[in-house]
């Protein structure tokens, strides 16, 4: 099947979606980032302009659970245990926006 002008379009914004998310992450400090063994979901919202200029919105990272034992997660509300990347990126999309 060939590819349509359109589609091939569609990819390249996606691509350079990604890229800003994957560079905006990078900027981030090491600190709480997985070493080079492990990995983690990256969830972000950008604001594409008309000029397809990408601006990074937001960008979370996280994983779907939290490991080790019920008391070992604490119960003292200082972990958050709905760590989804998207949960994550989503609530600082909303700080942005209310700011």
């Amino acid at each position: 099947m060939k590819r349509s002008f359109e589609e091939e379009e569609k990819d390249d914004l996606a691509e350079r979606i990604a890229s800003s998310c994957y560079n905006q992450f990078n900027l981030l400090s090491s600190r709480g980032k997985p070493s080079s063994n492990e990995w983690t979901h990256l969830a972000g919202f950008v604001s594409v302009k008309d000029d397809d200029n990408i601006q990074v919105l937001s960008i979370g990272t996280g994983t779907k659970c939290l490991g080790g034992d019920k008391d070992e997660r604490g119960t003292q509300g200082c972990l958050l245990h709905d760590s989804h990347a998207e949960v994550i990126a989503r609530r600082a999309l909303m700080r942005f926006l209310y700011e």
